[in-house]
């Protein structure tokens, strides 16, 4: 397939992808420290579907905070979605990455493709392989107890304005949470991946980048983890830059589409059922 980018990618008999029909990819990133080796029982920092679909050349980037909490299928039982890997990784090694999915799609009612895992060195490594990012915002951070990458704290602070952040910080201001909430951090969040789209919006870099995939997806085949080879990331990574900005639309499971729900344990926060189909649709398009 010719890219407006200049850069050929042939799709793989065996991708279940055909390019036509929409494409939904489960993004994590996961709370494990280059300290603490392999493995997957650990939580989920950050949880994002991202959604192509090439029939209208639209896509839709959906945030959900980490303290929201999902009814297992098989149980009903409401758990925090950022537990949903540890408690599949407990049942059977390997499986949790597919409780996240099915349990997400058994909520929401999307059907999810895919899936790509990346933890603390697989982010940074990823930032700082397209140069850094570019993070613009009308308020201080001031985070005096951030944690550090071996269980201590790194203070983070940044002033309101616009900077150029490396992978290591571009990592504390997506995570950084003490200073505000939740959601304000799912916020930021969606400020990296757009910053990362920007950034990538360069075809210089986004083909020096796809250049160095291999070496790159080498050197971090301990940190992303996904159940799509290589070549089809990069194949759909690149369906995605060619869409336009203005069809690119960004969403949050925030309190607008969450209530809080008495359960016997305590009080937790759900999705709200009347207003998820319209959260969807905006974020997604009609039929997702």
């Amino acid at each position: 397939i010719l890219l407006s980018v200049g850069v050929v990618v042939s799709a793989q008999d065996e991708f279940n992808w055909n390019g036509t029909d929409r494409f939904t990819v489960l993004i994590m990133g996961i709370d494990r420290r280059p300290t603490e080796g392999g493995g997957l029982t650990f939580r989920s920092d950050t949880i994002m579907l991202a959604s192509i679909n090439p029939l209208n050349n639209r896509a839709g980037v959906l945030s959900i905070p980490r303290t929201i909490h999902l009814a297992l299928a098989d149980t009903g039982e409401l758990v925090p979605i950022h537990t949903l890997l540890v408690r599949g990784e407990l049942r059977q090694e390997g499986y949790g990455p597919e409780l996240v999915r099915s349990t997400i799609q058994h909520n929401l009612g999307i059907y999810i493709d895919a899936y790509v895992l990346v933890d603390f060195d697989g982010f940074i490594g990823l930032v700082d392989a397209i140069g850094g990012i570019e993070i613009s915002l009308n308020y201080q951070i001031n985070d005096p107890t951030y944690p550090d990458m071996n269980y201590g704290y790194d203070p983070f602070y940044l002033s309101a304005g616009t900077h150029i952040l490396d992978g290591y910080d571009a990592l504390r201001f997506a995570r950084t949470r003490h200073s505000d909430n939740d959601y304000l951090r799912v916020e930021r969040q969606l400020q990296v991946i757009r910053a990362v789209r920007d950034r990538l919006s360069d075809p210089v870099i986004l083909q020096h980048v796809i250049s160095q995939a291999p070496q790159l997806m080498a050197q971090l085949s301990n940190n992303v983890i996904s159940d799509l080879k290589p070549q089809d990331a990069i194949y759909v990574g690149i369906s995605l830059m060619n869409i336009q900005e203005d069809n690119i639309a960004f969403g949050s499971l925030n309190e607008e589409y969450s209530f809080f729900y008495g359960t016997p344990s305590g009080t937790v926060r759900v999705p709200d059922r009347t207003r998820l189909s319209e959260l969807l649709v905006n974020v997604f398009g009609e039929g997702y």
